[in-house]
């Protein structure tokens, strides 16, 4: 049994220069992402891989949620 894993994909990402970093292009495919998923982050995170918690920190990174409010204990 093989442990190998074949994917491919094609896809243009428009960013907003001619030499976008790599960050650029993460943003746009997150961006790009969310919007196929009609802002369901379950799903979008499950399509890119990665878990939600890490696509919430993307997203609030790039300013894409509001912060976080942190809570007060009483």
């Amino acid at each position: 049994m093989s442990d190998e894993i074949t994917a491919s994909c094609a896809f243009t990402v428009q960013v907003g220069s001619e030499n976008p970093t790599l960050e650029d292009v993460e943003r746009a495919v997150v961006v790009d992402r969310l919007e196929q998923w009609e802002g369901d982050k379950t799903n979008a995170a499950r399509s890119l891989g990665v878990s939600l918690k890490t696509l919430y920190n993307y997203c609030h990174k790039w300013g894409l949620m509001p912060p976080l409010k942190k809570r007060v204990k009483k």
